[in-house]
């Protein structure tokens, strides 16, 4: 199943059930075509939320995005989501990304 975190849905409510989910992978919005940066801290903070209450212990997740700060803060503030790995200053089509490697922990 694909959540879809594109501009004009929430990217929350994910209709799956509780601690079902082994992975999830997702190109997030890097700010470019989707409003502000304050409206992206915002979208990572209900999108993490709802991956930390899908997936299951152990679980990894690979994040690909282009504002780091605004991640970080959203996954500081979430509960259950544990950074393993980031590669930092990839080149995506020209611009800047990092790729970022979570793990789901115990609540």
């Amino acid at each position: 199943m694909v959540a879809d975190t594109s501009p004009g849905t929430s990217g929350s409510g994910l209709p799956i059930e509780d601690d079902t989910i082994d992975k999830v992978f997702s190109n997030l919005p890097w700010g470019r075509q989707y409003g502000s940066r304050g409206d992206l801290g915002r979208l990572y903070a209900r999108f993490l939320s709802e991956v930390a209450k899908v997936q299951r212990t152990n679980g990894k997740e690979v994040f690909l995005g282009g504002a780091w700060s605004e991640l970080r803060k959203a996954l500081s503030t979430t509960n259950g989501l544990q950074l393993v790995e980031h590669f930092k200053n990839i080149s995506v089509l020209g611009r800047r990304a990092d790729i970022l490697v979570l793990k789901r922990t115990n609540r």
